[in-house]
């Protein structure tokens, strides 16, 4: 009698939805938000400041207040799935895993009156674009059971400059501090794409390489008005391609 052969692979999956809301978050103000506040009747704040004494003695400490407040919400959605490849007559095993975070919101308050909260989600600026993933293919038990490859791509989704810009070409509003005008509020996301490999010399000793950003990628140009700040580390690969190669030893 022929026994039917059982694959031996296996799989997971999860999606978890989050809803994080901080307050009392520490937040800097310049002189002139201490001044206005302390004015304003706000105590705390008053501690930093002294502007009527006599000449020479008047001093606005810049330190940090816990006024601000931030909420994020949001989606995680993960995956893997594993097969022995010895099912389709290949060496070694297979593994997928792909890791996803939307951004539906990242809204932060200064607390500070006259200030308007501001939404990050999306904005490329600052860190939280609205949808980023890390997809990884690896493939172990290769060449006697020795080594192993890994494929792995860094995915982040467009955006815009700043959530609080009014994009127009013509018959643009009045601008204002909170809400300027701009041209054109479009930022390009982009992918990454790295390369990894393993070889075991013996049950305790491995060798490994990594090469990062495979097609040494180009950062994106971030605009501002100091030139020394035309990139965006946070969320951008500002290095271009690296290597990285070692030894790991486990005793």
């Amino acid at each position: 009698m022929r026994r039917a052969r059982r694959s031996r692979s296996s799989s997971a999956t999860s999606v978890d939805y989050f809803d994080i809301k901080v307050k009392n978050v520490i937040s800097s103000l310049n002189p002139q938000q201490e001044v206005d506040l302390c004015y304003g009747g706000n105590q705390e704040v008053c501690a930093a400041v002294s502007i009527d004494g006599p000449a020479g003695t008047n001093y606005v400490l810049a330190q940090s207040f816990n006024f601000a407040s931030l909420h994020t919400r949001g989606v995680d959605i993960e995956g893997a799935w594993r097969v022995n490849m010895a099912d389709y007559g290949l060496p070694g095993s297979v593994t997928l895993r792909g890791l996803a975070t939307r951004t539906i919101h990242a809204i932060s308050d200064p607390g500070v009156p006259g200030t308007t909260p501001s939404e990050g989600a999306g904005n490329m600026t600052g860190a939280t674009p609205k949808w980023k993933a890390m997809l990884s293919q690896s493939w172990d038990g290769l060449l006697g059971g020795k080594a192993g490859l890994t494929l792995t791509e860094r995915w982040i989704s467009s955006g815009v400059f700043n959530n609080e810009y009014i994009e127009c070409q013509t018959n643009c509003p009045l601008p204002t501090a909170a809400h300027p005008t701009i041209y054109d509020n479009h930022m390009p996301g982009a992918v990454y794409i790295d390369l990894g490999g393993t070889w075991n010399f013996s049950k305790g000793v491995a060798a490994y390489f990594k090469v990062d950003n495979l097609a040494d990628r180009d950062p994106v140009l971030v605009p501002q008005t100091n030139l020394s700040l035309a990139l965006n580390p946070a969320i951008y690969d500002a290095v271009g391609r690296t290597y990285r190669a070692g030894v790991r030893m486990t005793f």
